[in-house]
């Protein structure tokens, strides 16, 4: 969860640790549109740049060959790179989304249907709360990951 009032160059130095993992090869993209990050397997990159950004194959040929030259050690798997802390401020290179955060464990996601399914299985063996009880179990946030959430 992100503080959006918080701003980016006033983290304090424990949570500029956590949320500066751009520092640890793990790179979104920087179009203002997008802020995706991506994995380095296989034609991820590419492929997200034909298809998302419309790159023509001539301006992309060598990128597939030059980012497997590179190699994992060198740029990381978004999907490992460990996830914003909550309360952190937000990152100014990744998207931010609405979603929701279970109030007694971990869980974080964009999508009320998981989060409701989670609640109904975890808290209510499998019953359907109602809407009051369960508006008791989550909160509206701000998140941020390096992948989709």
């Amino acid at each position: 969860m992100l503080d959006r009032n918080q701003s980016y160059d006033d983290l304090s130095a424990q949570s500029h640790n956590q949320s500066s993992t751009i520092n640890a090869h793990v790179y979104p993209s920087v179009r203002s549109t997008c802020r995706y990050a991506l994995s380095v397997k296989g034609s991820a990159v590419t492929t997200h740049l034909r298809v998302k950004h419309q790159v023509e194959h001539n301006e992309r040929k060598d990128l597939t060959e030059f980012l497997k030259g590179l190699g994992q050690s060198y740029l990381g798997d978004p999907s490992a790179a460990p996830l914003p802390k909550d309360g952190c401020s937000e990152h100014p290179d990744l998207r931010v989304y609405e979603g929701y955060a279970c109030r007694r464990c971990p869980l974080r996601t964009t999508n009320f249907s998981s989060l409701t399914r989670h609640i109904s299985t975890q808290y209510f063996q499998r019953k359907s709360p109602e809407k009051r009880e369960l508006d008791e179990f989550y909160d509206e946030v701000w998140l941020q990951a390096w992948t989709y959430v």
